[in-house]
């Protein structure tokens, strides 16, 4: 099987520390939820308990990739057509 393309090209330029700060300041975790636990189907909550975990999970993301040279990262939005608490996000 052929190796997937790479992505990144030595050109990236990482937001500075205090714009990750913000963004993720910009979207804290309700404070209804402890914490969130992730398992085999992903995080899974109802959706607006979700903008929190995925603004930090893009960040990983693009993170993990960097440190791998451009590996290819999945990040999967889920949507159910059950009901919303079967919305989540996976990473792959």
């Amino acid at each position: 099987m052929a190796a997937s393309p790479k992505i990144y090209h030595g050109n990236f330029t990482p937001l500075p520390d205090a714009d990750l700060a913000a963004l993720i300041d910009a979207h804290p975790k309700p404070s209804s939820i402890s914490h969130y636990s992730y398992g085999t189907a992903g995080f899974r909550y109802e959706a607006s308990l979700l903008p929190c975990v995925f603004v930090r999970m893009g960040i990983f993301a693009a993170l993990r990739s960097a440190s791998l040279g451009g590996e290819e990262v999945g990040a999967m939005i889920t949507a159910s057509h059950n009901a919303e608490p079967d919305n989540g996000m996976k990473l792959a």
